[in-house]
């Protein structure tokens, strides 16, 4: 049986600050979040609202600021997800 682990935007902005990411500006009911190895940001929004997959990936793509493609980034953050909840 599979969990399904939901990915809210509290905890993809954990994942970002892991990766190295910086909390930055606000911008309307979004948080900036600087990466410094690319001088991009990612615009996450605030509310703690629960993510799907394809919204995301939309995040991903839709920003220059990930350092992997947005499927790898994905996965990637599936992987912190598991392994934060897990412990």
């Amino acid at each position: 049986m599979k969990i399904e682990i939901p990915q809210t935007t509290k905890t993809l902005q954990q994942y970002l600050l892991s990766q190295g990411y910086h909390a930055t500006y606000w911008k309307g009911d979004s948080r900036g979040f600087y990466n410094p190895r690319n001088r991009q940001t990612l615009l996450v929004p605030v509310e703690n609202s629960t993510l799907s997959k394809a919204q995301t990936l939309a995040l991903f793509q839709n920003s220059q600021a990930t350092d992997l493609p947005p499927q790898l980034e994905w996965y990637q953050f599936q992987l912190f997800i598991h392994v934060t909840l897990k412990n």
